[in-house]
């Protein structure tokens, strides 16, 4: 029984990060500078929208692995790759957006 949790958690360590415990990207806000408000309205509503998608495809990757590892032993929903790299991005995108939107005022 020992040998068989100690290999669940080998393969889980494997598994895909669920969206709220991946990092943000640091981006720069520069990109943003030269935008009005509505403009990076628009960009933070295009941004969240992305983000929202790209977390509900890790979040059902991340499901996926535990169900794999649980049933299978094998981490089945990060075979074909993970959404993590698109997650942290668009975190940090966002943040940018919102720093630069704070920083006019909108």
């Amino acid at each position: 029984m020992k040998r068989l949790i100690v290999t669940a958690l080998l393969v889980a360590s494997g598994c895909a990060t669920p969206p709220e415990k991946i990092a943000a990207v640091q981006m720069s806000s520069a990109e943003y500078s030269g935008k009005d408000c509505a403009v990076l309205k628009a960009d933070q509503a295009r941004s969240a929208m992305t983000l929202k998608n790209t977390s509900a495809e890790q979040q059902r990757i991340a499901t996926n692995d535990a169900v794999g590892v649980l049933l299978l032993g094998v981490p089945m929903g990060s075979i074909g790759g993970d959404m993590e790299t698109a997650v942290a991005v668009e975190k940090g995108r966002l943040a940018a957006i919102e720093a630069e939107m704070a920083r006019k005022g909108c």
